[in-house]
């Protein structure tokens, strides 16, 4: 406790020194160097295609070389994963004598995510599931919850592969199903909602599109829509049918199979998007549709601009959108199609020149502290207590992630947290208020404070592995590992703030300070 005063105190003095000295210093995102160095590059790809690294592994990544380490990591299967996730999903429910489906924990499974996410050496992949969990927003208030977890499972298994294979898959999850109405989908009373967000969000958009990504335009200068609602309306006749059935199998995670009904789809000759399809009458019809809709001349514009948007820079150019939609037609039909084009975006040289010109989202300002310096996940209970099934790992950290507004299995609607092109304008006093709570807790944490069977402390930047990493005590060398992990080195004015503020030999609470101080710096929220 005595500790935990100072840090607190240390904080409150941290708060004070930080507005007078960043104000003084003129420190900003704007003051780092405007030519970043090899290394700067190298945590550059790592924040933007990975939650970031430890110094150690961007060390690596410089000597491997970038090309080497992206083709590791596209070939993510090669990669082994046997240590990226703490928890393993249950196989039965509890006391199912008198409690139907009642499960040790439903928030684990999200926490079975962010574990993963954190622990994986297969960090290219966990970047681009963010994604498309963000593409193909659900909010599991109205799904069950071990549903939702296997609705990540399939987005990660295909989040690398084919486009079109990824969305088929996506839209035959009960999840998906139960989140758009298509599950109990029947052409007599066709219910449009998956058909509408099918096309407007996942994979074409509402205007047609040329290569470069720019609006196509009537004669008027009007933009032209992609479909109308007849198309709509056909659609969702000739992708009905589907139901999801509960098997009463006594796994939660096997408890639900996705079956067919001819009798209420529409097959046969169905005519949308000026042309007449013969939609197969069998379980193949939404991957039929997709198919056509994966191959529309507005599907590659519309995917690879909100790719770049989130990925690159809110702004991407027509010739950057141009030549990586090339890139995604060169490849359409290959079965690990969006890797070719990640590859081809990070090697295109609009790529480094986006280096600092985005912010980042809420999670990746606390998953790349954590990956950046030790963080850690709590595995067995307080000395005394017991955790109750599934209790365990990283369940904090749902908590934090509501705390800034950006949990992911809850997003508010179907346009999920951040609109691609708009982070920097919806990012919310909520969500930076929400981020300096969440690294006190962090550092609150660190060894675990843990005192009942919850799991409020079992996450937390373990600061005695920190010192041991960096190998020393003097301040300016804490000062230079600390910016380094966390800014890139840093800009002189805030290298100097920091170095002022630990001093020759810093104390804990002070290196916890100087973390604070760090992570809610404006360069800090620069990705």
């Amino acid at each position: 406790m005595i500790r935990h005063h100072q840090y607190r105190l240390k904080v409150r003095i941290a708060q004070t020194f930080l507005f007078g000295a960043l104000c003084m210093a003129g420190v900003s995102a704007a003051s780092a160097a405007t030519t970043p160095t090899q290394r700067q590059l190298v945590q550059h790809l790592l924040r933007r295609f990975a939650f970031s690294a430890p110094p150690s592994m961007v060390d690596q990544v410089l000597k491997q070389g970038t090309t080497a380490w992206l083709s590791q990591q596209l070939n993510w299967e090669a990669i082994d994963d046997t240590h990226g996730q703490l928890n393993k999903p249950p196989t039965a429910y509890i006391n199912p004598g008198t409690c139907n489906q009642c499960l040790p924990n439903y928030n684990a499974f999200e926490a079975m995510v962010y574990q993963h996410d954190l622990l994986t050496k297969r960090q290219v992949q966990a970047k681009l599931e963010l994604h498309w969990l963000d593409h193909f927003s659900i909010n599991q208030a109205q799904i069950d919850h071990p549903s939702m977890y296997n609705y990540d499972a399939v987005v990660r298994a295909n989040a690398l592969g084919n486009f079109a294979h990824l969305v088929s898959e996506v839209a035959v999850q009960p999840a998906m199903m139960w989140w758009l109405d298509n599950d109990g989908n029947m052409e007599q009373a066709p219910n449009v909602n998956w058909a509408r967000e099918l096309m407007q969000l996942y994979t074409i958009g509402e205007w047609k599109l040329n290569p470069d990504g720019s609006q196509v335009l009537d004669k008027a200068g009007n933009p032209i829509p992609n479909y109308a609602e007849s198309d709509i309306k056909a659609m969702a006749k000739a992708m009905s049918g589907y139901h999801a059935v509960e098997l009463d199998s006594g796994n939660p995670m096997a408890n639900y199979l996705v079956v067919f009904n001819p009798q209420e789809q529409l097959g046969g000759h169905v005519k949308f998007l000026g042309a007449t399809h013969v939609v197969p009458n069998d379980q193949s019809a939404i991957a039929y549709v997709v198919n056509i809709l994966a191959h529309h001349p507005s599907a590659a514009p519309f995917q690879v601009t909100e790719l770049l948007k989130r990925f690159v820079t809110e702004t991407p150019s027509p010739q950057y959108i141009s030549d990586i939609v090339k890139v995604w037609l060169q490849y359409d039909s290959a079965p690990d199609q969006i890797a070719k084009v990640v590859a081809a975006i990070i090697k295109h040289p609009d790529f480094a020149a986006a280096y600092h010109s985005m912010p980042k989202q809420p999670i990746e300002q606390l998953f790349d502290a954590m990956r950046a310096l030790p963080g850690e996940m709590q595995t067995s209970p307080p000395s005394g207590f017991t955790f109750q099934p599934y209790e365990q790992a990283g369940q904090a950290l749902e908590g934090m992630m509501q705390n800034v507004n950006q949990d992911i299995f809850g997003p508010p609607n179907v346009f999920s947290f951040y609109l691609p092109g708009h982070l920097l304008s919806m990012t919310t006093t909520v969500a930076r208020v929400g981020q300096a709570s969440n690294i006190n807790q962090l550092l609150l944490s660190s060894p675990p404070q843990g005192t009942s069977s919850g799991t409020g402390a079992d996450t937390w930047i373990d600061l005695p592995i920190l010192m041991k990493t960096i190998g020393s005590e003097s301040g300016p060398a804490i000062a230079d590992y600390l910016l380094d992990a966390l800014v890139d080195g840093g800009s002189p004015g805030l290298h100097h703030v920091i170095q002022d503020y630990l001093g020759e030999r810093p104390s804990t609470a002070s290196v916890e300070g100087a973390i604070w101080l760090i992570i809610n710096s404006p360069e800090y929220a620069v990705n």
